[in-house]
């Protein structure tokens, strides 16, 4: 591992949100980072931008098991309904915990098996209500059927190939891309692979102008400099969730 790629890991581990009074300036390692060439070469990072028709691809790295993913997730979906045509949204979940490894395979689940409007919303509300209490195989299966999804069809898809696939493709991609911290977005296009986060923009609402300000970089629209408002001090910064430290040998 070279020394930027070492420095890109703790940038995306010890971001420090600007709070400052003045707007501030989005700029290359303070809101955002680029991600180093390591990553750029990786297969699997330039595999999945070549799956996609539009030049322009957003990744959110999330799980429903992350609360400042929840929090964050009706500004997405709003944002991500107003994309323009060349631009393409994906979400990949991450496994920072085992007991997530359920919660990765019930997004896939719900994307297979076009239930994804009646699920997801639903299932991050009833996680950080503590309605949800266990990700076991029983409880994601009650949950499913509870909100409309037949259970012999949940059964077929929950532990299917294809869904066991995707699980280890996620986990992969996100090794991939060296994600440390969630929520975390990826903005890969012509002009290099982006990565940011709420934290790092300072506010939940300044990740949405950050990320806008990406694509439009991607696009050639804009310098790599401009000016958003800054932040509301008032407004905790979106809380993350990182990969647990890894014990001594």
């Amino acid at each position: 591992m070279n020394r930027m790629t070492i420095v890109f890991i703790a940038l995306m581990t010890f971001w420090i949100p600007m709070n400052a009074v003045a707007d501030l300036l989005v700029a290359e390692g303070q809101q955002y980072q680029r991600a180093p060439q390591e990553i750029a070469e990786n297969t699997l990072v330039t595999e999945l931008g070549k799956q996609y028709s539009t030049p322009i691809v957003v990744i959110e790295f999330f799980s429903y098991g992350c609360v400042g993913c929840f929090k964050l997730d009706p500004l997405i979906e709003a944002w991500r309904s107003k994309l323009p045509a060349n631009v393409s949204f994906l979400r990949i979940p991450v496994e920072f915990h085992a007991e997530w490894r359920n919660l990765t395979k019930a997004y896939y689940t719900a994307l297979n098996l076009n239930a994804f409007d009646k699920i997801h919303v639903q299932l991050f509300d009833a996680i950080h209500s503590n309605k949800l209490t266990s990700a076991s195989d029983d409880a994601i299966r009650e949950f499913f059927t509870n909100h409309g999804v037949d259970g012999k069809d949940f059964e077929k898809e929950f532990d299917s190939f294809n869904t066991n696939r995707k699980q280890k493709w996620a986990k992969s991609v996100t090794r991939a891309y060296r994600i440390t911290a969630i929520p975390a977005f990826i903005v890969q296009g012509p002009q290099g692979i982006f990565v940011t986060t709420a934290r790092a923009a300072g506010s939940q609402e300044n990740i949405i102008t950050v990320l806008d300000h990406l694509i439009k970089l991607e696009l050639g629209e804009t310098a790599e400099v401009a000016q958003v408002p800054a932040p509301d001090s008032s407004v905790p910064a979106t809380p993350e969730s990182s990969t647990p430290p890894k014990k001594e040998d």
